[in-house]
């Protein structure tokens, strides 16, 4: 799977590579085990905890990713995980931004809060721990 995910991107010089329901992310380590760090990664998964396992797995991987809270059938989104790296340190950081539910919701352009990370609510007290100390 790793190595069709690819797919026809060979002559681009930003290569990205999807996976609709990424669970933990192992398909995107593989994939960078063939690839190399260069990949941007794009996951989706309807579960939150697979989407935090898959963020964790980029973030110890050094990897450059997406990792959407959602389902990809309904197009319909709550948050995404945004890791990126620190320029010329090589570090990777999160951010986390809640997707508006309806266009009454939608932040305004020059809203300062528009840029504001939000971590969705805990469903449980172990949600809290782990969200507490996984991100």
């Amino acid at each position: 799977m790793a190595q069709i995910a690819k797919g026809g991107h060979e002559g681009k010089t930003e290569e990205r590579i999807s996976d609709p329901a990424c669970g933990s992310g192992r398909m995107f380590l593989a994939a960078a085990a063939l690839h190399g760090k260069g990949p941007h990664f794009f996951g989706t998964d309807i579960d939150d905890m697979c989407c935090r396992m898959a963020a964790a797995n980029m973030i110890l991987h050094n990897l450059l990713a997406d990792i959407s809270c959602g389902n990809e059938l309904t197009m319909r989104f709550s948050h995404v995980y945004i890791i990126r790296r620190v320029p010329y340190l090589d570090f990777p950081t999160l951010r986390i931004l809640k997707y508006a539910n309806n266009e009454a919701e939608q932040p305004k352009a020059e809203d300062p809060a528009n840029n504001e990370a939000v971590l969705p609510e805990p469903k449980s007290k172990q949600e809290k721990y782990v969200q507490g100390n996984l991100f």
